[in-house]
């Protein structure tokens, strides 16, 4: 299980990176064609924009299993270990039901759009599924991630599992 996680954190940390590269290269083209060449690509914001939502809900899962979350805690580092426990494990069931929520809405969502048929305004008319996809998919690697920690805070002795660095 431990490899499965490592390979999994691996795998999307170098998507996100990847993608957060094409960000980059093709921020840097329009600008470089906006300021010195004149004529700016009127695609690139669009593509920058649906590029950037899938950098950030495949991150999201990441920081979920690696528990790079930003939470308020002030209150629940003042109890007892045993209740801190308790409480970090409803709060994890909690999260837990919210994503798999946003992952079927999200999913029945995106079902509409692409039937729908709906396009961004750039000359590429990227179907607006595709970027809309990154929400469901996202929320249910996010899932996934709340899943392993969930079993690994009941079942197992071993609190690293291999999901925290």
């Amino acid at each position: 299980m431990k490899r499965i996680i490592k390979v999994w954190n691996n795998i999307e940390r170098i998507v996100v990176g990847v993608l957060a590269l094409l960000t980059a290269l093709i921020t840097m083209h329009a600008v470089i064609m906006r300021y010195i060449f004149k004529s700016a690509p009127e695609w690139s914001e669009e593509v920058v924009i649906y590029i950037s939502i899938w950098a950030i809900y495949l991150a999201c899962s990441t920081l979920v299993r690696t528990n790079g979350h930003v939470g308020a805690t002030f209150f629940v580092e003042k109890l007892f270990k045993k209740y801190q426990y308790v409480i970090e494990t409803i709060n994890q069931f909690i999260s837990l039901s919210f994503v798999l929520t946003v992952t079927y809405f999200g999913a029945l969502i995106v079902k509409a759009v692409f039937i729908s048929g709906e396009a961004g305004q750039s000359s590429l008319r990227i179907p607006l599924w595709v970027s809309v996809l990154a929400v469901p998919v996202g929320t249910f690697l996010m899932s996934l991630s709340y899943i392993f920690r969930i079993y690994r805070r009941l079942f197992t002795s071993d609190n690293s599992f291999g999901m925290e660095e």
